[in-house]
């Protein structure tokens, strides 16, 4: 204890002076503070929960429980029942605005902030719920893959 007595404030100091650069800043490590979190959790979980078994049962059954339960198919224009790829293309389009959203909001964080790039995906998919509701009879998903959904 007498060799190395307590360091005084200003020691302390000068030592956090001269380390500052050698170890890395812990601010940024704690993400479960940010506010950007509760977001990435909520888009994360879409994702994974919901999008990637939607595309799943798209390419392997045609579509989803989802369909079965409503009684609706796909077809192509001549009548015939839809691919399995092509109602995946359809699915894919269906599912890209929350691809397109994220990648949206991580391009405009720098220019405007998380709350903005999270503001401009969110105006993307209010947009094409706008286009939705214009094309109640076939969304923009099945005219890009030519895909009619009719009752089973």
């Amino acid at each position: 204890m007498a060799e190395n007595p307590t360091p005084t404030e200003k020691e302390i100091a000068e030592a956090d002076a001269a380390l500052k650069w050698h170890r890395p800043s812990i601010k940024g490590a704690n993400f479960m503070k940010q506010p950007w979190f509760p977001l990435m959790v909520a888009a994360a979980s879409l994702v994974i929960y919901v999008g990637i078994p939607a595309l799943i049962a798209a390419l392997l059954f045609r579509g989803g429980l989802v369909l079965l339960v409503t009684g609706v198919t796909f077809v192509r224009r001549d009548g015939l029942r839809a691919s399995r790829l092509r109602v995946f293309w359809r699915a894919l389009v269906a599912w890209s605005p929350v691809v397109l959203g994220a990648v949206l909001a991580v391009t405009l964080k720098p220019v405007f902030g998380i709350f903005g790039g999270a503001l401009a995906a969110m105006m993307l998919t209010g947009g094409l719920a706008i286009l939705s509701i214009a094309l109640p009879k076939r969304g923009l998903a099945d005219l890009l893959a030519g895909t009619w959904p009719v009752p089973r």
